[in-house]
């Protein structure tokens, strides 16, 4: 079933109502009911949201594993928020990015799915609550995020009983309510739209949900068929215990209210065909894609009360037309002394609208994106109605789109899209003992490009370097600390018509280090997931395993980690160990081109002991020549047994 409805259009199927007309314009006056596609479970609205579409939507973190958003998307999930991060409900509160943030995110973006971030807070003062909401700017700035940035607002449980900094902390109602402000305002000064996620229980128990819904937008958390939360709300997540094809297990599912048709999902054959929510719109900082809409505004009938008046009026001037035409083809028909060939004359293409066409990245290509065309409040159909022609489509800049009418119709239309560069790709870091040199393909349509820094793995991004040539593909980092960990993240950039569009953001990691080092375990280590003391176990590395040490982590108070690589068949692992981890001893280290041999002995005619997979870092402990080739001793564990032989240095890199 399909859920996206407009309230007005559903009565005779899913309303239980009296309905009341004013002229020609009609809407329900009590409420409406509709089945999730995601539990089959009938759900009754509330009636403040009659009149208005309803959107699907569920909300994930890293507990939903692996998610095939292509096949979310096709099961009819128009939205979702992501989770960006958590701060850890110990002592020592540290901010946390869900390790599924960035897989998530780029997947749903890319698979057309709307986004919105979640934050789990654990903020005791404004001031951390601000901390927060920086943390999870920083995060999503290279994202396109047109829905809200929320604090989800609830305490932890060990099972049983609530947990945490919050908790502990014994917020007052008026303190809590002001760390959600102070959320909420850090979000909106940056340019976002803020909401604030919490139960029906805690909106009115530990924060002032009444409050905070006269200046944010709420989502209401109610598993229940029928809310009876009487403040204003916006988003309803009404059930934890979803099924929607492409995630494994149970997902948390919601209900969006908007006045507007958003042109996302699969609307009603009567629904308006156009998406007004353009990129453009996002380009020039309106990241609420309704932002001139409040959940609960009662206006919202007045204003379709007028919209209908509208239509109404639109489709008699339709009507009329068409009966002109009738008519006008019936008198034609009548007088062949006009009219040899009887044809009914084109209609002229020229008052027809060309859908808004979003931001294209440049290919190298042309660029030929297809969109809906109308006329007179009817959909056309290309190549039979209109076909389409180019120019300037191809390079970065403005490119123009004309539709050519045909058949029953002539004429021409234009309209103007932007094809800006595209997001870097081939970033490479050579490292040498203070600097680090960053390179990148050429062929992204840029003019130049930005490059940020950090210098702690908590840290913030700084811009260290705006370059103005977009054929310069290299930047040397230099006067850096020796044996230090740094992030970098580049975009490329082109004016256009005075205005800088830019790509997303390609990021990579380095360390200084002059040579590669390899490690070889004397002792069974826990690989942390994070940097912390408080960090969660990655995997233990057993006795003789292998660690590729790939530099020193930093944190803003400028304890550090060591940042360790760790391959287990084709498992592999990124983790860090405590400074003061003992148990191994440093060697050079390679890594195998190929599945490689490892034999007992150096030479080609000795015995294989064991196949190491491609791509495995090798502790280099000594080098040995047999003839003219040369061998590396090593030792691989391979999960289960050590192997302590040779391999060719050929296949070693």
């Amino acid at each position: 079933m399909k859920i996206k409805k407009f309230a007005k259009r559903l009565f005779s199927a899913v309303l239980t109502a009296a309905m009341i007309f004013q002229g020609t314009s009609t809407y329900v006056s009590a409420s409406q009911t509709t089945v999730s596609i995601f539990d089959n479970k009938t759900y009754t609205h509330s009636d403040v949201f009659d009149g208005m579409y309803i959107y699907n939507g569920i909300d994930v973190s890293y507990h939903n594993k692996t998610i095939d958003w292509n096949s979310v998307k096709a099961a009819g999930v128009d939205y979702a928020f992501i989770r960006s991060g958590y701060r850890g409900y110990g002592s020592t509160g540290k901010l946390c990015t869900d390790t599924k943030f960035k897989e998530n995110i780029e997947n749903a973006i890319a698979a057309g799915v709307k986004v919105g971030v979640y934050y789990f807070t654990e903020a005791i003062n404004t001031d951390e609550a601000i901390e927060e909401a920086l943390y999870c700017i920083e995060q999503i700035k290279d994202y396109d995020v047109t829905l809200p940035i929320v604090i989800d607002y609830e305490y932890p449980t060990d099972g049983k009983s609530p947990i945490g900094r919050m908790y502990n902390a014994k917020l007052s109602k008026t303190a809590a309510t002001n760390n959600c402000i102070a959320f909420c305002e850090t979000v909106k000064e940056a340019g976002y739209t803020p909401m604030i996620y919490a139960n029906k229980s805690d909106f009115t128990s530990l924060i002032n949900g009444a409050k905070l819904g006269k200046s944010y937008k709420i989502w209401l958390a109610n598993y229940t068929t029928k809310s009876t939360y009487n403040n204003t709300y916006e988003f309803w997540q009404y059930t934890s215990s979803g099924k929607v094809d492409g995630i494994t297990g149970k997902v948390d599912c919601n209900f969006w209210y908007s006045s507007s048709d958003l042109g996302i999902g699969t609307p009603d054959d009567n629904d308006n065909p156009d998406d007004t929510n353009s990129d453009d719109n996002i380009e020039n900082g309106n990241t609420n894609p309704d932002n001139n809409n409040v959940a609960v505004d009662n206006s919202n009938e007045n204003n379709n009360s007028n919209n209908d008046n509208n239509n109404s009026s639109n489709n008699n001037n339709s009507n009329n037309n068409n009966n002109n035409n009738n008519d006008n083809n019936e008198n034609n028909n009548n007088d062949t002394t006009n009219n040899d060939n009887n044809e009914i004359p084109a209609t002229d293409l020229s008052s027809g609208t060309i859908a808004s066409i979003a931001n294209q990245s440049y290919t190298g290509s042309p660029i030929k994106p297809e969109p809906a065309v109308t006329l007179n409040g009817n959909t056309l159909k290309y190549k039979t109605d209109y076909t389409f022609t180019y120019s300037n489509n191809t390079n970065t800049g403005v490119a123009t789109i004309t539709v050519n009418g045909i058949g029953s119709y002539t004429g021409t239309i234009t309209s103007t899209f932007i094809i800006k560069p595209k997001k870097i790709t081939g970033l490479k870091a050579q490292s040498a003992k203070k600097a680090i040199t960053l390179s990148w393909d050429g062929k992204n349509g840029a003019q130049g490009y930005q490059i940020y820094r950090k210098d702690s793995y908590n840290g913030a991004y700084s811009k260290i370097k705006t370059i103005q040539n977009g054929n310069t593909v290299s930047f040397k980092n230099s006067k850096l600390a020796t044996e230090h960990e740094y992030y970098y993240k580049i975009r490329s950039f082109a004016e256009i018509d005075s205005k800088k569009y830019y790509s997303s953001y390609t990021e990579i990691t380095a360390a200084t280090m002059n040579s590669s080092k390899a490690a070889i375990t004397s002792a069974k280590l826990n690989l942390l997931k994070e940097p912390g003391t408080d960090a969660n176990v990655l995997i233990t590395v057993p006795k003789n395993a292998t660690l590729e040490y790939l530099g020193m982590t930093y944190l803003s108070d400028n304890t550090n980690y060591l940042h360790m690589g760790y391959v287990s068949g084709s498992n592999k692992y990124s983790g860090y160990l405590l400074p003061d981890a003992t148990g191994f001893k440093y060697y050079k280290t390679g890594r195998t081109t190929t599945n490689l041999n490892i034999r007992k002995a150096a030479g080609n005619n000795k015995k294989i002991l064991t196949v190491i997979p491609a791509d495995t870092p090798i502790a280099i402990m000594q080098t040995k020549t047999s003839g003219s080739t040369k061998w590396y001793k090593t030792k691989y564990y391979n999960g289960s047994k050590l192997y302590s032989g040779f391999v060719s240095a050929k296949y070693v890199k």
